[in-house]
């Protein structure tokens, strides 16, 4: 393996690491500490995101985001911004009433739409195997619903919606790819643009903002702790998502969905030690095959399928102009020898 192939490892790595620090302190403080006005908690992260990505533009850790950039060019990604806003508000809400298992298990659903994905976009269809997955995959997420023992009908409400948000965002995504001008860390910038902006007004119209004043861990430490460490480490994920999934050096049979499913098991095993969860034998036996075949599922959107090229059909090979017929040399030669019997 190369070096190349050893930094996407390591990248694969932190990613996981992040993915699951990042989720447990959103449950942190969404769930232990009761933190429930996600207007004001998602502004906050967004808040976070934007600053930090402009400190490493400043820094020259990343490139200057939306360079040369017009309005004409941002204007067809405002409805990603959309999806992405509903997505992250609606995560929050479900979040805070569903264990991390759960949670992680119905955010596998999404495969759903990158099948629809292909097939439309596309026009490829899956494997027989991949299908099995699939199947697997959404028929175990349908069973946790229904033998979860700590089931709470406003968590699982908020959660299809953050399905459905998040499965449309990349349906878009996909169909604006090659349209858009936007790199996907420019998309990313105006995505946390874009929730700030709208976060700020919801929060008071909402009632979040006067409702969280009688917050009672308002002013302890711990819950100023978890909310920066919820927003840096956020930022820092999608970065490091959109890098691995950038990357060509992957080892072979493993993909971004791949290394999502993988941290998503190791999150809801952690989870196990850290949060109150009830088990029972039906929903972890679920639960374990829902994880375990979005490892092995393959991702339904690769690389559009390569079109064979078509040659057109071969003409008949034309004569040089130059080099005589030899149909009339011979006409030709013919005459000359009539024309001699006849002086003769």
């Amino acid at each position: 393996m190369g070096l190349e192939g050893q930094t996407t490892l390591y990248m694969a790595a932190l990613f996981c690491v992040l993915f699951v620090t990042t989720n447990f302190v959103n449950k942190y403080v969404l769930s232990v500490l009761r933190f429930t006005y996600p207007t004001i908690f998602q502004g906050w992260q967004t808040l976070v995101g934007v600053s930090v990505l402009k400190s490493l533009m400043a820094s020259g850790h990343v490139e200057p985001m939306l360079k040369g950039s017009d309005r004409r060019d941002i204007a067809p990604w405002v409805p990603g911004m959309m999806l992405f806003l509903v997505s992250i508000y609606s995560g929050s809400r479900a979040l805070t009433n569903l264990p991390v298992a759960v949670f992680f298990s119905l955010q596998n659903t999404v495969v759903v739409f990158k099948v629809i994905t292909q097939l439309i976009l596309y026009r490829q269809l899956l494997s027989w195997w991949s299908y099995v997955m699939v199947m697997a995959v959404l028929l175990s997420a349908l069973g946790v619903s229904f033998t979860d023992p700590q089931f709470s009908t406003d968590g699982y409400f908020w959660m299809g919606i953050h399905v459905l948000s998040n499965g449309l965002f990349h349906v878009y995504t996909n169909l604006m790819k090659g349209r858009l001008k936007l790199s996907a860390l420019d998309r990313l910038y105006c995505c946390y643009l874009y929730s700030v902006v709208m976060f700020a007004p919801c929060s008071y119209l909402l009632g979040d903002v006067w409702d969280a004043v009688n917050f009672p861990y308002l002013y302890f430490t711990k819950f100023y702790i978890g909310c920066i460490f919820s927003g840096v480490l956020g930022i820092f994920l999608n970065v490091t998502a959109i890098r691995l999934q950038e990357s060509d050096f992957l080892p072979s049979g493993l993909d971004f969905s791949g290394v999502q499913g993988i941290a998503r098991i190791c999150g809801s095993l952690l989870s196990l030690l850290i949060f109150n969860t009830v088990l029972t034998a039906d929903f972890a036996f679920l639960v374990c095959v829902n994880q375990l075949c979005s490892v092995v599922v393959a991702d339904a959107v690769s690389h559009a399928p390569s079109l064979p090229h078509i040659l057109p059909a071969a003409a008949p090979p034309r004569r040089p102009a130059s080099s005589p017929d030899m149909r009339q040399l011979e006409r030709h030669q013919l005459q000359q020898d009539m024309l001699r019997i006849e002086l003769g």
